[in-house]
């Protein structure tokens, strides 16, 4: 099977939809809901206590995930970037599984892409400790396309 991809223009129109929807990502420095959790074990250095919380919950990668980023200068930045790049390339992704697939042409899988990025639920992607939920879809994404069509 052949890969088909989104036409420049195609992805032009998804990265400004992206960057219209979800720019404030790109800007906000704030801390929600349980990103205090992770700027206070951050702050101290508690390592332990963020790598045991993570274990106990049953998600022990998100440890070395967070103690990667926020040992990076302007961490909240990268955090930021990550997210948007998420929502951008996951839909971008599901848009060439859908056009390689021959499930939809391009036109409906643009239109398809662009409904997922408009999905209100990606609001809370200003909080950084569900940062997860944004890398986890856009990965597998781009794994079933490397599987499928390689």
């Amino acid at each position: 099977m052949m890969l088909y991809y989104f036409s420049h223009n195609s992805i032009l129109v998804l990265a400004t939809t992206t960057l219209v929807f979800h720019g404030f990502i790109l800007i906000n420095r704030g801390n929600y809901f349980d990103g205090w959790y992770l700027a206070g074990w951050t702050n101290r250095h508690a390592w332990g206590v963020m790598e045991r919380f993570y274990k106990e919950v049953g998600m022990p990668y998100l440890y070395y995930l967070h103690r990667f980023l926020t040992s990076l200068p302007n961490h909240s930045a990268w955090y930021s970037l990550i997210i948007f790049m998420s929502i951008f390339s996951g839909s971008v992704f599901a848009g060439n599984f859908l056009i390689s697939s021959g499930i939809c042409s391009e036109r409906e899988a643009l239109l398809i892409s662009i409904l997922m990025v408009c999905y209100p639920g990606f609001v809370i992607g200003v909080e950084k400790t569900l940062i997860h939920y944004y890398i986890t879809p856009s990965t597998t994404l781009a794994s079933l396309l490397t599987i499928i069509f390689p």
